[in-house]
């Protein structure tokens, strides 16, 4: 541990509770991953809700109190030995917490709780598409660009770059 300098406001109320800036340092040069920096949070957290450790991404230039503009917060999730992460932007000072990863390994976009799919999408906007999927410039119009496949790998249906589905039966 080393380099630790005078800690920066990163919002309010930021100085009373503590919070230290830390550097983390082998000190030593490598090409191997034998010895590398470890960062690790630690409580003694018995709710199965509660916030573990976080990282806040802070701007020290901004005026007034907010100085955040992007942070990763860890919590238990459901049980004290399962775990999720939140993911935080701010706009104008203003946080929203704009994705999670849970502890079944989940993804939500835009929802952040109840997700029923292994990644769910939710716009949040009337005026904005929930998700975007874009063949490379040149693709192949008859390159997939959406597929769907079960649980052996057969693709059950598909969107190519052209527009056209493929795989899809109507009763």
């Amino acid at each position: 541990v080393g380099g630790a300098t005078a800690s920066t406001a990163a919002f309010s109320g930021y100085s009373s509770v503590g919070y230290v800036p830390l550097e983390l340092n082998t000190g030593q040069s490598t090409s191997n991953d034998t010895k590398y920096a470890w960062l690790q949070f630690v409580t003694n957290q018995s709710g199965t809700t509660n916030a573990i450790g976080g990282i806040a991404f802070v701007n020290a230039n901004l005026g007034g109190s907010e100085k955040r503009i992007a942070q990763m917060l860890s919590s238990t999730d459901g049980a004290t030995n399962s775990g999720k992460l939140d993911f935080t932007t701010f706009n104008a000072g203003t946080g929203t917490k704009v994705a999670t990863l849970d502890s079944s390994g989940r993804w939500g976009f835009g929802r952040t709780s109840s997700l029923s799919g292994q990644i769910d999408v939710l716009s949040g906007s009337t005026t904005r598409s929930a998700a975007i999927f874009q063949a490379a410039s040149g693709a192949s119009s008859s390159q997939n660009n959406i597929s769907s496949k079960n649980g052996s790998g057969t693709q059950t249906f598909g969107v190519t770059a052209g527009g056209d589905v493929t795989g899809l039966t109507f009763n």
